[in-house]
């Protein structure tokens, strides 16, 4: 009797059969970020995810690129003096109910993710800034933390932060207490003392 051969994982692949891995699928929308996706490709998926999407997450996007813009403006040529007032950075007196928290956290989601797609640098300030004043007009209350910390490596400042040397900054923004955009590092970064004069 003639003996079959036996093909092992992990072997030659068959002559004429080309195996592809599936596409990476992660967009705008999607929560991805969309490595490994070739770069010529990526706008259309981005625009494909943002066809898809729910209309309420479309009206975010769209409402999120602009104020994007608005903030990271703010915070390049105007002395923060001048618009401080914009941000909330007292106390809540006391937190939305959970609904409200819901959306909190999905209108941070969305500008974070718009913020990785637009073509200027929306870091966590203006992404802060752009999730409180979106959250604002759906009458949800929020807090803005600003926190520094002395710069381990000076030399990694960016050039356009305009900020000291020795320190770094970081901005993250709370919904009924609890962190809903910049939480990642906020750990390792001490907080301010809230402005003032609060909107």
């Amino acid at each position: 009797m003639e003996s079959l051969p036996i093909v092992r994982a992990g072997g030659p692949r068959s002559q004429g059969v080309r195996e592809e891995s599936p596409p990476n699928t992660q967009t705008l929308l999607a929560g991805g970020t969309g490595e490994g996706v070739p770069r010529e490709k990526r706008p259309r998926g981005i625009l494909c995810a943002f066809v898809r999407a729910p209309v309420a997450v479309k009206v975010m996007a769209l409402e999120a690129v602009p104020l994007l813009l608005l903030a990271r403006l703010l915070v390049k040529y105007v002395p923060m003096r001048r618009w401080r007032h914009r941000l909330s950075t007292a106390e809540e007196p006391g937190g939305p109910p959970p609904e409200g928290r819901r959306l909190g956290r999905k209108v941070a989601r969305v500008v974070r993710r718009v913020a990785r797609h637009v073509p200027f640098r929306a870091v966590c300030l203006p992404q802060a800034m752009s999730a409180q004043w979106m959250l604002r007009r759906r009458g949800i209350p929020s807090r803005l933390f600003f926190g520094a910390r002395r710069r381990l490596r000076p030399e990694t400042a960016h050039p356009e932060d305009g900020l000291a040397s020795g320190m770094d900054f970081h901005a993250w923004l709370t919904v009924g207490g609890a962190c809903v955009l910049g939480g990642v590092e906020r750990d390792t970064y001490v907080a301010l003392p809230p402005f003032d004069n609060v909107a």
